[in-house]
């Protein structure tokens, strides 16, 4: 355990998550709408979105999915840097 009860985390690849990134203007709605097509969730929105995918996506998948939307400017499986 690190200070204020925080646990230390690996470095790798985030499991089971995407880091979205959507054009400028694409609404809340539309949003929710791509992700809903592959059974995803937004675990927090901002300059980027933190996808949760779905149990058994492929990441490989997933990342397709949304590059091949003309709403989304990128889409990466995230890194832990080994942070808190």
């Amino acid at each position: 355990s690190v200070g204020y009860g925080l646990q230390a985390q690996g470095g790798g690849l985030q499991q089971g998550q995407l880091t979205v990134i959507f054009k400028d203007g694409v609404s809340l709605r539309r949003i929710w709408e791509i992700n809903e097509e592959i059974g995803a969730c937004v675990l927090y929105y901002g300059v980027w979105d933190r996808v949760l995918l779905p149990p058994g996506l492929d990441v490989e998948r997933a990342v397709a999915h949304y590059k091949a939307k003309p709403e989304v400017q990128s889409a990466i499986q995230p890194i832990n840097f080994g942070t808190y």
